[in-house]
């Protein structure tokens, strides 16, 4: 358990003996595709690390609606800003693929926590990040229309994918509909979102599989070209609130 914890990035290069303290409260957990990792309401007990796989977190009402507040996958972690809350999970985390989780007690946590100054500053800046993800997200829904949107959640998940012939493909972790519920908008939005991005040129779809086309126009001008398309509306000119369709 100790490698595996000293692959986390929260707690890469921190000391030999906060690492062995850390493993020592750690244990690997694998869950199936649609098992409940947590539910709404649960209390914290464990920050969670994917190492492989898909999570999504989401909200659901009491009349059965849901929202996807985040889809997480290998590499991030989650649980995090609940366990210095004294309330319950306000959200729950689904697998949506088969998936290896890392997980910490919460209690050795917060020890380690009051006795280590650098990982309390790590937290601290993973919060701050977090938070500072639901204000871009918040804004983003607000002032970008749907494809705008799409393309940005494209393009953060292609990540670094390599590119070859002037293309480079994409495999969506979880379906168009959770996409959609992500992204703050419909099925049908998101579906006409796709094709606006078809129509451009900067994608190509298939299923589950997105290819991006031609690198030059992504990397320099593929935003401003969408832009150009499908310019920002300010708050004032949209007094209804509701999405763009494109």
């Amino acid at each position: 358990m100790i490698g595996a914890v000293t692959r986390i990035p929260l707690f890469a290069g921190m000391s030999p003996q906060l690492i062995r303290g850390i493993a020592n409260a750690a244990g690997h957990r694998i869950a199936d595709a649609n098992e409940t990792i947590y539910w709404q309401g649960d209390e914290p007990d464990a920050l969670y690390f994917v190492a492989s796989g898909h999570v999504r977190l989401a909200i659901a009402s009491p009349e059965g609606d849901e929202k996807v507040i985040d889809i997480v996958s290998a590499g991030r972690h989650f649980g995090l800003a609940d366990l210095f809350s004294a309330a319950s999970y306000a959200s729950f985390a689904e697998a949506v693929a088969p998936t290896k989780l890392i997980e910490i007690d919460k209690d050795a946590l917060l020890s380690a926590v009051a006795t280590d100054r650098e990982l309390s500053l790590r937290l601290l800046r993973a919060l701050a990040d977090q938070y500072a993800s639901v204000e871009r997200d918040l804004a983003a829904s607000h002032f970008e229309s749907v494809t705008r949107r799409l393309l940005n959640y494209l393009l953060a998940q292609a990540g670094d994918l390599r590119w070859a012939n002037g293309e480079c493909e994409l495999e969506l972790a979880v379906s168009k509909r959770h996409i959609a519920s992500r992204l703050g908008t419909t099925a049908e939005s998101l579906s006409r979102a796709f094709r606006e991005l078809s129509e451009i040129g900067l994608i190509r779809v298939r299923g589950r599989r997105v290819v991006f086309l031609d690198s030059p126009i992504l990397r320099s001008g593929g935003r401003a070209a969408l832009a150009h398309r499908a310019p920002r509306r300010s708050a004032a000119a949209r007094p209804g609130g509701g999405d763009e369709d494109a």
